[in-house]
C-alpha cells in the first residue's frame, strides 16, 4: 500500500519510534484521552461505518485504515512527547531524511536532458505532493534552528534554505500560497508575542539565508534554456492561478497541441499541456461536481474513498472540451470538499474537530495568555494552517508521508500547550 520510494523514510521513523519506546517504556504515564482524542476516534469510526452505505466498501476500508494509521501515530507520538528529548530527536532524524530527499532530487535533476518540475520525483509521487511535504517539514527545520546550537543549528538552517529552494523550483502554485500564508502568519505571531527572536544575530542570519536562497534560484534560472525560462517566469504570478477559465484560451491550447502533432517538436509538451490543469478554475469544475454528491447525500456522504467512483454520475457541469475520453480527476483536489462529499456533514464536523481544534487551542494561548507556549508551537501552527490552504487545491491527506508529519506536528502542538498549562 506504500510506494517503495517511501520505505527508507518509514523505516527510519519506525526505528526511531522503537528506540524511544524501549528507552522510555515504564518511565512515564500513558497519554490520557481528552476531547480531541475522543473526536479523533469518532472520526475514524465514522469512516469505518461509511463502508455500510458506500458503493465500494473496500475503498472505504482502505481510507479508514489511513485514518487509523494517523490516529495510532498521534497517540504514540503524544506518549513520546512526555520524554523531553523526543522532539529534538525527531527533528534531527527528519533533517537527515530531508537531506536524503534533496540529494535524490538533485540527482534526478542532473540526469534530465531538460528540466521538468514534474519529473523531479524525490520522495513523493509528483511535484505538488513533494511541495506539501516540504511545507510540513519547514517548521521542524525552523524549530531545529531555534533550539539547537553548533552543527545541528546550522544544519537546520541549511535544510530550511534547501526546502524553500525546492518549493520554488518545482513550481506548485498551491504550495506558493500555503508557504506565503504560513510565513506571514508566523511573522505576525512572533511580532505579537515573541519579539525576543528578532535579535541582531537572527536578523543577520535571515538576510544571509535570503541572499543564499535568491542566489541559488538565480543560478538555477540561468541554467535553463529560453523556453523553460519563460515557463518558469509564467508560474511566478500566483494570482493567475485563480484567473477565470476561458474557452478562448482552451482553443489556443488545442491549436498548440495540434501543431506539435503536426511535427513541431521544438516546444516540449509540458510547456503548454500543463496549462490545461494548472488553472484553479478547472478544479472548480470538479468541486461543482462534488456539490452534486453533497446535495444527494448531505448527512452521511457517499462513503470514504468513493468520490472517484461516484463522481461520473454527476453530469453537470460538463467536463472541459479539451480533456480526452471524458477525463475526470480521481480526487476533487480539495481535501475539505472531499471529506464533505464522502463523509457528509457528520464526518465534516468531526474532521473540523480533528484538524482545527488543536490549532485554535494553540493560537488562543499565543494571543490571549500570558504564559505562552514555546516558539516551536508558532512555527507548527502557522505551517499546518498553510498546509491546510495548500490542501484546498490538492489531496495531500491521501498520502502516508503527509499524515506522518502532520499528526506528529499536531501532537507536538497539543503537548506544548498542555505542558505550559500544567506549569
Amino acid at each position: 500500500m506504500v510506494d517503495t520510494s517511501f520505505l527508507p523514510r518509514f523505516f527510519s521513523l519506525a526505528l526511531l519510534l522503537l528506540i524511544v519506546w524501549i528507552f522510555t517504556a515504564g518511565k512515564i504515564k500513558y497519554v490520557q484521552f481528552g476531547f480531541f482524542e475522543i473526536a479523533f476516534v469518532l472520526f475514524y469510526l465514522w469512516n469505518v461505518l461509511s463502508c455500510l452505505w458506500a458503493i465500494s466498501p473496500s475503498e472505504a476500508m482502505i481510507q479508514s485504515q489511513l485514518v487509523f494509521l494517523s490516529l495510532a501515530l498521534f497517540l504514540v507520538i503524544s506518549w513520546f512527547c512526555k520524554n523531553p528529548a523526543f522532539e529534538n530527536i525527531f527533528i534531527k532524524t527528519h533533517l537527515v531524511i530531508l537531506l536524503f530527499s534533496f540529494g535524490l532530487a538533485f540527482y534526478k535533476m542532473s540526469v534530465l536532458e531538460h528540466f521538468d518540475p514534474y519529473r523531479i520525483i524525490s520522495i513523493s509521487a509528483n511535484n505538488n505532493l513533494y511541495a506539501g511535504f516540504l511545507i510540513l517539514s519547514l517548521p521542524l527545520a525552523f524549530t531545529g534552528y531555534s533550539v539547537n546550537r553548533g552543527f545541528w543549528k546550522y544544519l537546520s538552517l541549511l535544510v530550511a534554505i534547501l526546502a524553500t529552494f525546492f518549493m520554488i523550483i518545482i513550481q506548485s502554485r498551491a504550495a506558493y500560497l500555503g508557504l506565503a500564508f504560513a510565513v506571514v502568519l508566523s511573522s505576525i505571531l512572533m511580532v505579537t508575542g515573541y519579539k525576543r527572536v528578532f535579535s541582531k544575530a537572527n536578523i543577520l542570519t535571515g538576510f544571509i539565508s535570503l541572499f543564499l536562497l535568491l542566489g541559488g534560484v538565480v543560478l538555477f534560472y540561468s541554467s535553463l534554456d529560453n523556453t523553460r525560462k519563460s515557463y518558469f517566469l509564467s508560474k511566478i504570478p500566483v494570482w493567475q492561478y485563480l484567473r477565470r477559465y476561458e474557452d478562448a484560451r482552451v482553443e489556443k491550447l488545442l491549436k498548440m497541441r495540434n501543431a506539435v502533432k503536426a511535427g513541431n517538436t521544438q516546444m516540449p509538451e509540458f510547456d503548454f499541456s500543463e496549462t490545461y490543469y494548472e488553472n484553479a478554475s478547472l478544479r472548480v469544475i470538479f468541486w461543482k461536481k462534488s456539490a452534486c454528491l453533497i446535495k444527494s447525500h448531505p448527512v452521511a456522504g457517499i462513503g470514504a474513498g468513493n468520490w472517484r467512483l461516484v463522481v461520473p454520475s454527476c453530469k453537470e457541469p460538463p467536463n472541459p472540451e479539451h480533456t480526452i475520453r471524458n477525463y475526470t480527476y480521481s480526487q476533487p483536489h480539495n481535501e475539505w470538499i472531499s471529506i464533505l462529499a464522502e463523509l457528509g456533514i457528520v464526518g465534516f464536523l468531526l474532521a473540523v474537530c480533528v484538524f482545527f481544534i488543536p490549532l485554535i487551542f494553540v493560537l488562543h494561548r499565543i494571543l490571549f495568555r500570558h504564559a505562552r507556549p514555546p516558539l516551536a508551537a508558532v512555527f507548527y501552527a502557522a505551517f499546518i494552517l498553510g498546509f491546510y490552504l495548500f490542501a484546498s487545491f490538492d489531496f495531500p491527506l491521501k498520502r502516508v508521508e503527509h499524515q506522518v508529519i502532520l499528526f506528529t506536528l499536531l501532537a507536538l502542538v497539543l503537548y506544548a500547550c498542555v505542558a505550559i498549562h500544567a506549569v
